[in-house]
């Protein structure tokens, strides 16, 4: 299908999906990539090769917008670990005496002003495939792995904003884990999926992960007896949430994958997780939520998506959701 029209807003009574006119974001490298974040009200979206280009979202015509900046984009999907107040947090790397160092920055995306922030006590690489999120005045980081070694990181840090502070929280809920999804929903994280590593004959093999565990940072607790992710389990899952149920989509599709074409939907209060549609997507997906609304770029804003219960005219592009299949 094809994105057109001027747009405008029809209430249809429930989720569909429908794509938003396309739009001329100039020439990109033929990787299709996209990362979408929050800062602030204002949502960004990096495109094209490794994440360049930065792009924003304009709230009121839905259509993005360049963004001019002098700040180094390049690879921050894969250095990103939160948004907090006006400022973006990652990791970066500079040498110090010939040493490689992994240091934490922040940047202002109002006033462009780039600070060096506390550094992560974990070493001197940044680590990678974890899951961050903030509650509070706090941001927090669980998991991942040593960019050096691979080795798994079985921690959570704690990250003070106002005292620009790191503190070690203990053992992860449910032992190590690379590459999982978290939601934030109240002070509660809703998280799982992802990966562990094991050695087998000598080599190290990946063990995909379907559990679901909730967590509180802030005394602690958690349960893992949510039920089980029903869905394919690969590397590269994503989500949103809106009113008060989880989403997880697929950032991409394995060659040999064709079930990851799906979207599923979680219910908070009832613990089920539904199987619903998503339009086919051969680039990378990506998702994000604003209020009551869900949100998917494909590719290099080759495609952009919106979920909810009223939809962009015209009518031609609304994939409305067949019967629900409820997960095994």
């Amino acid at each position: 299908m094809n994105g057109g029209g001027s747009g405008g807003i029809g209430e249809v009574g429930e989720y569909v999906w429908t794509r938003l006119p396309d739009q001329d974001l100039g020439e990109f490298d033929y990787y299709h990539q996209n990362f979408p974040f929050i800062v602030d009200g204002s949502t960004y979206c990096l495109a094209g090769y490794m994440e360049y280009l930065p792009f924003k979202l304009n709230s009121r015509t839905k259509r993005w917008e360049s963004f001019d900046s002098d700040f180094d984009f390049h690879n921050l999907s894969e250095r990103y670990l939160f948004s907090y107040g006006s400022k973006i947090y990652y990791n970066y790397y500079d040498a110090v005496g010939g040493e490689l160092l992994g240091y934490v920055g922040a940047y202002d995306m109002n006033t462009s002003i780039e600070q060096q922030r506390a550094s992560l006590p974990i070493g001197p690489y940044p680590p990678q495939e974890y899951i961050s999120f903030v509650i509070g005045n706090k941001g927090y980081l669980i998991g991942g792995r040593r960019k050096d070694t691979n080795i798994p990181l079985n921690q959570i840090w704690e990250y003070d904003f106002g005292l620009d502070q790191w503190t070690n929280k203990g053992t992860m809920p449910g032992g190590s884990r690379i590459g999982g999804v978290g939601f934030v929903v109240g002070n509660k994280l809703y998280f799982g999926l992802g990966y562990s590593l094991m050695t087998m004959n000598g080599q190290t093999i990946k063990r995909y992960r379907k559990d679901w565990l909730s967590f509180d940072p802030t005394s602690g607790t958690y349960a893992s007896s949510l039920p089980d992710f029903p869905g394919t389990v690969q590397d590269a899952i994503r989500g949103f949430y809106i009113n008060d149920k989880l989403y997880i989509g697929y950032n991409y599709c394995d060659d040999n994958d064709a079930g990851c074409n799906v979207l599923w939907e979680y219910t908070i209060a009832s613990g089920k997780w539904l199987k619903k549609s998503i339009p086919q997507h051969d680039y990378e997906a990506n998702f994000f939520s604003i209020g009551n609304v869900g949100y998917m770029v494909v590719g290099a804003i080759d495609e952009f998506w919106r979920y909810s219960t009223s939809s962009m005219i015209p009518a031609s592009n609304v994939i409305k959701d067949p019967v629900s299949a409820a997960s095994n």
